[in-house]
């Protein structure tokens, strides 16, 4: 299920409300191109009077769709990465706190697997399978982390089946070099300790997110990547190579 936070502040933003849940309706629900993009163009230009709006979650969202009613996957790609990686900074600075319940009403963890399958899509729209199986495994990692259902199985199997078994996964390709001193940087300003990280899912996946931010593109990245790496750097201890140490404060 889509959703996104209503607005309430004037009849400019009501206004864009309305017309977001037509655009949503329009996409997804009656799978309508010509009437979304027409929706769509209406809520850019809203947008674009609004720089606040425009970066807001909502706003990536809707930029994202935009986008891609247009044919730009690459920027509905990007649009829906930043939209990911707000919407998972908004958890991290909020649960736990008493801000949580009502943060968890406007974008809950079901929202963050909804927008990982979507990005999955756009991946594999744009030609880049085994990326798109990439964004779902992690998905389907990030469910099962909080115990809740994985919707896109069914796309999963879809897509693993049309990948050759001898094709080289995304991770593979990678650099773990570059992976690491990712890994460091998001360490350093997390300041949670490896052991707590390699035990505590939430903390773990808190970990994923500032290393998605250091490597931006590599959305995809998956939590079983990160923790195998950190749990490498972790056994070199705080050599240069290794994992540096976190202040006592």
């Amino acid at each position: 299920m889509i959703r996104a936070v209503s607005n309430s502040k004037g009849l400019a933003e009501d206004s864009a409300d309305s017309l977001y849940w037509a655009l949503i309706e329009k996409h997804y629900g009656e799978n309508d191109r010509a009437g979304a993009k027409s929706i769509a163009d209406r809520l850019l230009a809203i947008l674009a009077a609004e720089p606040g709006f425009r970066f807001s979650i909502r706003g990536e969202e809707i930029r994202s769709i935009a986008a891609e009613l247009h044919g730009n996957l690459t920027e509905a790609i990007e649009a829906r990465q930043a939209e990911i990686r707000k919407i998972l900074e908004l958890h991290a600075l909020s649960v736990h706190t008493k801000s949580w319940p009502y943060v968890e009403k406007q974008y809950d963890f079901g929202d963050v697997g909804d927008r990982l399958d979507l990005l999955a899509l756009l991946y594999d729209d744009q030609g880049s399978t085994q990326r798109a199986i990439d964004t779902l495994l992690e998905s389907k990692e990030y469910c099962q982390a909080r115990d809740i259902p994985f919707d896109g199985q069914d796309i999963l199997d879809e897509l693993t089946a049309s990948v050759p078994p001898s094709a080289e996964s995304a991770f593979e390709k990678r650099d773990p070099t570059r992976i690491d001193a990712a890994i460091r940087k998001a360490y350093r300003r997390l300041k949670i300790p490896a052991d707590r990280l390699l035990v505590d899912r939430r903390c773990g996946f808190q970990l994923l997110v500032l290393v998605k931010e250091q490597l931006k593109q590599d959305i995809g990245l998956s939590f079983t990547c990160v923790m195998e790496r950190l749990l490498a750097l972790r056994k070199r201890g705080s050599k240069p190579n290794g994992l540096p140490k976190l202040n006592k404060k």
